[in-house]
C-alpha cells in the first residue's frame, strides 16, 4: 500500500501527506467541485473561504491512521461540530494523539483544542470523557491546562464512578498549571475538588508565606463566591 506521496505505507502506523500551498492550489480548491456531502462541502469550501489561516492548519494536510484511508482533519472536526458522538469524539483524539512529523503537531494541538472545547460545552457520558482526557493528557495537559480543567469541571459531579478519574486528571493539570497567572480556573477547580470530597492536590505555590492571600485577591473581583469556597484550603503554615 502506498500513500499519495508514493512512499509505502505501513498499515499498521499513521501516515501524514502535506500538498502544496501555491496560489493556484489555492483557486483549484475554491473552485473544485469535490462532490462531497454536506459536512465535506463545509470543510472544503466555507470553511477555508471564511479563515485565511485555514488551509495552513487542514486543508493542505491529510492523515491516514491505522486501518483506514487518508481523511482530513478540518472534515473530522467538522463533523464534530455537526453531527457529535463518540465515534467522532474518539477519531479526533485519534488524529491529536497519533505518531506524526514535526510539522503536524500544531495541527494535533488544534485538534485537542477543538476536542477539550466541544466536550467541556457539551458534556457527554462521564466516564467517556475521563477515557478521552487520560488519551490527551500526556501530550496536552501542560500546553492546554486550561481546556482541561474547563472539560473536566464540566463533568466532575455527575457519575460518582468516574470522578476518581477526573479528580485525578484534573489534580495532575493543577500541578502543571500557572494558578498565579489564570487564577480563576484553578480556583474553581480547586474548590471543586474540596466540595466533592474528592483528593485536593496541595499547590506548591501556596507553599510561600503570602501567596494564598495574593491567590485569593488574584480571583476576589472576578468570583468573589471562591474566596470563602476556597478559604478550607488555606496552608496550615499560614
Amino acid at each position: 500500500m502506498t500513500t499519495l506521496d508514493g512512499h509505502p505505507r505501513d498499515p499498521t502506523r499513521s501516515s501524514w501527506l502535506r500538498t502544496g500551498t501555491f496560489a493556484e492550489e489555492e483557486a483549484r480548491r475554491r473552485t473544485a467541485n469535490f462532490l462531497c456531502t454536506t459536512t465535506g462541502d463545509i470543510g472544503e469550501h466555507l470553511l477555508d473561504g471564511l479563515t485565511t489561516s485555514s488551509s495552513a492548519w487542514h486543508l493542505n494536510n491529510f492523515v491516514a491512521l491505522p486501518g483506514s484511508g487518508l481523511q482530513s482533519p478540518l472534515r473530522a472536526m467538522v463533523r464534530l461540530w455537526t453531527e457529535p458522538s463518540i465515534e467522532a469524539y474518539q477519531r479526533y483524539v485519534e488524529i491529536a494523539t497519533a505518531e506524526a512529523p514535526e510539522w503536524a503537531e500544531h495541527i494535533q494541538m488544534n485538534c485537542a483544542a477543538v476536542v477539550l472545547e466541544r466536550m467541556a460545552a457539551n458534556p457527554i457520558e462521564p466516564s467517556v470523557a475521563a477515557e478521552l482526557l487520560e488519551r490527551l493528557r500526556k501530550s496536552f495537559s501542560g500546553r492546554l491546562g486550561n481546556g482541561f480543567i474547563q472539560c473536566g469541571l464540566s463533568h466532575l459531579g455527575r457519575d460518582s464512578a468516574a470522578d476518581p478519574r477526573l479528580a485525578e486528571i484534573l489534580s495532575s493539570t493543577l500541578h502543571r498549571f500557572p494558578v498565579m497567572h489564570d487564577a480563576v480556573p484553578a480556583a474553581d477547580a480547586l474548590a471543586r475538588l474540596h466540595e466533592l470530597g474528592l483528593p485536593v492536590p496541595v499547590m506548591v505555590d501556596f507553599r510561600k508565606p503570602g501567596l494564598f492571600d495574593i491567590f485569593l485577591d488574584l480571583i476576589a473581583d472576578e468570583r468573589p463566591d471562591l474566596v470563602q469556597r476556597i478559604a478550607p484550603l488555606r496552608p496550615k503554615n499560614e
